[in-house]
């Protein structure tokens, strides 16, 4: 008991239905966009992260020929 007691510090569940459980039905998935809806001006940021990335990138690789 005393090596088990080193191991573990968590708490463990032991988790069953009652009687009266019933399944439901699975419910429709929701798409990332629908979530969030239009966000204005996302391309615009996302094209200036992915320049701004490419540039440090060519920045970093060049850095050892000089």
């Amino acid at each position: 008991m005393a090596e088990a007691s080193k191991h573990f510090t968590g708490v463990a569940l032991e988790l069953w239905p009652a009687a009266n459980f019933t399944k439901t039905k699975a419910r429709e998935k929701i798409s990332l966009r629908a979530l969030a809806g239009e966000v204005h001006g996302a391309k615009r940021a996302l094209t200036q992260i992915l320049l701004l990335a490419l540039g440090l990138e060519v920045l970093v690789l060049a850095g050892p020929f000089y």
